[in-house]
C-alpha cells in the first residue's frame, strides 16, 4: 500500500502536469499582419528630386520573355498579365523567422534616407513599376528616389553580363540608424523563388552594406540572384559606394550558396536555414582566426571550419565533398578582400548572428511546446520504471 500511494502521488502529479503545459502547445508565436510601412516614410514633406526610370516601355515585358536560356536572372514562368495576376504576396504565412524577429525592434531606430530609394528591374513595363511601387507600400509616397539597374549596372557592380531583359527584380533601401543592422524583407515570396531574405542580407554584408532595410520583389516568378545589384545602385544614388572585389565575391557567396540548396532540396535533412547558419559562422570564425595570424587562412584551414560547422548543423553528411570544396574558394576570394579584416563587415554578421540565433531558439522553444505531451509520457513511463524497479529490490 506504502508503494502504492506514491505511485498514486506521482502520476497525479504528472497529470496536474499535463493539464498546467498541453495548453501551452496553442500558445505558438503568431505571424504579424502585413506591414508595408518599414522603409516608407510616407508623411515625410521634404522634396527629394525625382529621378524617372529610363528607357521604360510598354511593351517591354512582352520582350523580356525573349531569351530565356541566357538570362542571368532567370524568369520561372511566363506571366501573361502581371498586374492583373499578381496579388499582394506578404501574408501571414509567408513572413520567415527571421523577418518577424527583425521586425520586433525596427521602430527603435531612426531612418537615416528620409524616404527611400527605389530601384526597379530594367525589364519591367511601365505598369509593372506601378504595381511595384504599390508592392513596396509605397504608392503614397511623392518624394521618392527612383531610378533603374540595367545590363551595364549589372557588369559595373557585378562583374557579371546580361541583356536589360533579364532585369526584372526590384528593391527599395533605405538606409537606418547605425545597430540596426542590414534587414532583407521579400515582399514577394512566391515571386522570389530561390533567394531567401537571409541568404540576401549575408551577401550584402560580405560586400560593405550596413545598417539598412531592404525590400525586394518582383512581379514575375524569377530566381532573383541579380537583386544585389540594384541595392548597390541605391547606395551609389546616394554617393556610397562599395569595393569592386567585394561586391563581385557577395554575388559568388549567393551563387554558390544558391546551388548548394537546389542541389540539396530534395535532400532529408538538408534545411537553408542551417546552412544561412553556416556561412555566417565560417565568416566570423575566419574573422577571428585571420586576426589571430595577423595573416590569412590556408586552404586546408578553412575547409576544417566549413566541416566543423556543416558538423554543427547537422548538414555534414549532406553537403558533398565538391560542394564543400566550392565553398572553400569561395571563402578564400572572401579573405583576399577587405571584408576579412572591416570591423564595420564584423558588426553587421554579429547583428545578423543575434537575429538568426533567435530564431534558432524560437525553434528550439516551438518544438518543445509541440512536443510537451510525448515528453510526459516518457517521463511517467520513467518513473514507474523507477519505482517498479525500487519496489523489487525492496521485496527481495
Amino acid at each position: 500500500m506504502k508503494y502504492e500511494k506514491q505511485l498514486a502521488t506521482v502520476l497525479s502529479a504528472c497529470l496536474a502536469l499535463s493539464v498546467t503545459l498541453t495548453p501551452l502547445a496553442a500558445d505558438l508565436p503568431q505571424t504579424d499582419k502585413n506591414s508595408q510601412g518599414n522603409v516608407a516614410a510616407a508623411n515625410d514633406q521634404e522634396k527629394t528630386a525625382k529621378q524617372e526610370p529610363k528607357d521604360k516601355k510598354a511593351d517591354s515585358a512582352a520582350d523580356s520573355q525573349k531569351n530565356g536560356d541566357n538570362k542571368k536572372e532567370k524568369s520561372v514562368t511566363s506571366v501573361t498579365s502581371t498586374t492583373a495576376n499578381s496579388p499582394k504576396q506578404t501574408t501571414k504565412s509567408n513572413k520567415s523567422g527571421l523577418e518577424k524577429v527583425q521586425e520586433q525592434d525596427a521602430g527603435k531606430f531612426e531612418v537615416v534616407w528620409k524616404t527611400p530609394v527605389v530601384v526597379y528591374g530594367a525589364a519591367l513595363s511601365i505598369n509593372e513599376i506601378s504595381r511595384t511601387r504599390e508592392l513596396f507600400g509605397l504608392g503614397n509616397v511623392n518624394a521618392l528616389s527612383e531610378t533603374s539597374v540595367d545590363s551595364r549596372d549589372l557588369y559595373r557592380y557585378l562583374g557579371s553580363s546580361a541583356v536589360d531583359g533579364d532585369m526584372i527584380s526590384s528593391v527599395a533601401v533605405q538606409k537606418r540608424e547605425k545597430g540596426f543592422g542590414v534587414r532583407v524583407k521579400i515582399v514577394t515570396p512566391s515571386m522570389i523563388t530561390q533567394i531567401t531574405d537571409a541568404m540576401y542580407t549575408n551577401a550584402a554584408i560580405s560586400a560593405g552594406v550596413s545598417d539598412c532595410q531592404i525590400l525586394v520583389a518582383s512581379t514575375r516568378p524569377v530566381t532573383g540572384e541579380s537583386a544585389l545589384a540594384g541595392v548597390y545602385k541605391a547606395f551609389a544614388l546616394k554617393g556610397e559606394t562599395f569595393n569592386s572585389k567585394q561586391m563581385q565575391v557577395s554575388q559568388a557567396e549567393l551563387n554558390t550558396v544558391n546551388a548548394i540548396n537546389q542541389s540539396n532540396a530534395k535532400v532529408k535533412g538538408y534545411n537553408k536555414a542551417y546552412m544561412d547558419k553556416v556561412i555566417l559562422d565560417t565568416k566570423l570564425a575566419m574573422q577571428k582566426r585571420a586576426g589571430q595570424l595577423g595573416t590569412g587562412l590556408a586552404a586546408g584551414e578553412i575547409t576544417k571550419i566549413i566541416n566543423a560547422n556543416l558538423s554543427k548543423y547537422g548538414l555534414g553528411n549532406i553537403v558533398k565533398s565538391n560542394q564543400v570544396e566550392a565553398l572553400t574558394k569561395l571563402f578564400e576570394r572572401f579573405q583576399n578582400t577587405d571584408a576579412i579584416n572591416s570591423p564595420v563587415v564584423q558588426q553587421q554578421l554579429q547583428i545578423l548572428s543575434s537575429k538568426l540565433q533567435t530564431v534558432f531558439d524560437q525553434f528550439y522553444q516551438d518544438a518543445k511546446k509541440a512536443g510537451f505531451w510525448d515528453r510526459i509520457v516518457k517521463f511517467v513511463t520513467d518513473v514507474w520504471d523507477t519505482i517498479m524497479d525500487s519496489v523489487n529490490k525492496l521485496s527481495k
